[in-house]
Parts: C-alpha cells; sequence; structure tokens
C-alpha cells in the first residue's frame, strides 16, 4: 500500500471517533484529555489534507476533460450520430426491431471506447454520457417520425 492510496479523510474521521468515544469513556481524566486532544487535531489535520487532495484531483480530471471533450467525446458522438442517422433513413415499421438493437449495440461500443479513451472517468459518468447521447438520438427520432 503506498502513500497515495490512503484515503485521509477516512482515517481522519476514524481518528476524530476513536478520540470521541475515548474522551467520552475516560471521563476527566487530564492525561488522556491531552492526548485526546493530540488524536482530534492529528484527525481534523488528515480530513483537511484529504479535502484538499480530493479538490485537486477533481480539477485535474477537469482539466483533462475538458481537452478530452474536443479530442474524444465530441468525435465518438458525431460518429455514432452519424450512424444513427444512417439507420433512420433506412427505418421502417419491420425495420425497428433490428433498428433498437443496433442503438444497443451502438450504446455499447461508444461506452467501451469511452472506457477505453477515459479511464479516469467512473463508469457511472461514462454512462451518463452515453445516456445524455441517447436522448439526443431519441430527439432526432422524433423528429424524423414528424417529416
Amino acid at each position: 500500500m503506498q502513500l497515495k492510496d490512503i484515503d485521509f479523510k477516512l482515517v481522519g474521521g476514524i481518528l476524530l471517533m476513536i478520540a470521541i468515544i475515548t474522551y467520552v469513556v475516560a471521563g476527566d481524566n487530564e492525561t488522556l484529555t491531552f492526548v485526546v486532544s493530540i488524536i482530534v487535531m492529528l484527525g481534523l489535520v488528515l480530513c483537511i489534507v484529504g479535502i484538499v487532495e480530493t479538490m485537486i484531483k477533481s480539477k485535474k480530471e477537469n482539466e483533462l476533460l475538458e481537452k478530452d471533450i474536443d479530442r474524444v467525446i465530441q468525435p465518438l458522438v458525431t460518429k455514432y450520430s452519424n450512424y444513427n442517422k444512417e439507420l433512420i433513413k433506412n427505418l421502417t415499421e419491420e425495420k425497428y426491431p433490428e433498428y433498437v438493437e443496433e442503438r444497443k449495440k451502438i450504446n455499447k461500443e461508444m461506452e467501451k471506447e469511452l472506457t477505453e479513451q477515459i479511464p479516469y472517468l467512473t463508469s457511472k459518468e461514462i454512462k451518463l454520457i452515453v445516456i445524455e447521447f441517447n436522448r439526443n438520438q431519441d430527439e432526432l427520432l422524433k423528429n424524423n417520425d414528424n417529416q
């Protein structure tokens, strides 16, 4: 286990809980009160370090994501959107089940490519991108039905 793998907020929180429990159990023992106050300070410092670490990590990820929107996400959206437009052009009532299956494949392929090309995003974040893409494609389908 390396230092970068430690969750400082969790460790700080555990230290704070240990200190509170020790203080409640120990009562007015002056020696323990001093030790408990040191543990509380250490716990608070670790919590602050964990919060700052999270903020720095988020800032770096946001900077990377800004670059990857133009480099990865937008080209993928364009690629799969164009593919979907081609499918819609050939869409008939009888081919609708096939269209649905193709859309599922598009979603899986897009999710796979996003996972490979943007590894710092969580699975949930990638799924949100794919869901938003689907909403846009559903609007495209509705607009096509209205014409």
